[in-house]
């Protein structure tokens, strides 16, 4: 089997299927996302919510022994750290935390101040939890946020933290959520490269020519929309519909191909994930 590519978007390869040769070419759609300004604004996720669950167990053991202790004075403190010594920054916010565990203020400066540790300065199990409390920080942030504008704070915030986890769908989501309280755009602009980059994408094909009849399996980075009645609005082989096409989770296949043949097929804009996402150009 062999696969030569011929063109650029927006164009699909060519493709050329016959039985011996190795798969040569890999496809990769680049897409960007509007936002759709019906997306809903708020955010949950469960395995957060567990993680913030038990960070917020582990802070108790900052909670200050003294009856004197103020929480305005520790967050006046801990801002004051924040630009320059973002560990001790964490410690005053971490007791600021434990003393009032409903205080958005302090979960979103321990998020920020634990987002500002220097990797370098990491220890081994740092690498992992600092990320994930931070995350679990400003999760509890945004909970606990009175106003839009903190809310869509905290869920940016949020997003960083999941990005530095490389837990990209939880981010986007995240951040539409920040972007649909409160519209910034340099929010905004940041949501357009997540989703580019890790959103809902066509991520590669493969040819299956192993049976009488081949076929074409393109594969997408999400699952595809359970509902849609017909794909094959989406598709194109040589300026035609597709004689079959079949969804198989994150594949759409297309059948009804010839071995020794050469196609030109085209993705049209609009294929529909279940995540409510579409592709918005045409490969």
């Amino acid at each position: 089997m062999r696969v030569s590519q011929l063109g650029s978007p927006p164009q699909l390869s060519i493709l050329w299927i016959c039985w011996t040769f190795p798969l040569l070419a890999l496809l990769t759609a680049l897409t960007i996302f509007p936002l759709d300004a019906a997306q809903a604004s708020s955010f949950a996720h469960k395995q957060i919510e567990g993680e913030a669950s038990n960070y917020q167990k582990h802070l108790k053991r900052f909670k200050p022994k003294s009856r004197t202790v103020r929480l305005p004075v520790l967050l006046k403190r801990a801002d004051g750290l924040l630009a320059t010594d973002a560990r001790s920054a964490a410690s005053v916010y971490a007791t600021a935390v434990a003393l009032q565990t409903d205080s958005s203020a302090a979960w979103f400066g321990l998020a920020k101040s634990l987002l500002g540790f220097d990797p370098k300065t990491y220890s081994s199990s740092e690498r992992y939890n600092v990320p994930v409390n931070a995350s679990g920080a400003a999760y509890r942030a945004y909970q606990h946020a009175r106003t839009d504008t903190d809310r869509a704070e905290a869920l940016d915030v949020l997003t960083d933290a999941l990005v530095r986890r490389s837990f990209w769908r939880p981010a986007i989501e995240s951040l539409k959520a920040s972007v649909a309280l409160v519209d910034v755009p340099a929010r905004r602009q940041k949501l357009a490269a997540l989703k580019a980059e890790h959103g809902f994408r066509m991520t590669n094909y493969t040819t299956e020519s192993d049976t009488p009849e081949p076929r074409i399996c393109l594969e997408f980075s999400e699952m595809l929309l359970r509902t849609e009645p017909d794909f094959s609005d989406f598709i194109s082989l040589g300026g035609k519909d597709p004689q079959s096409v079949s969804v198989e989770g994150k594949r759409l296949c297309i059948g009804g191909l010839s071995h020794g043949q050469r196609y030109e097929m085209q993705l049209r804009a609009g294929l529909p994930s279940d995540i409510g996402e579409t592709l918005q150009k045409t490969v």
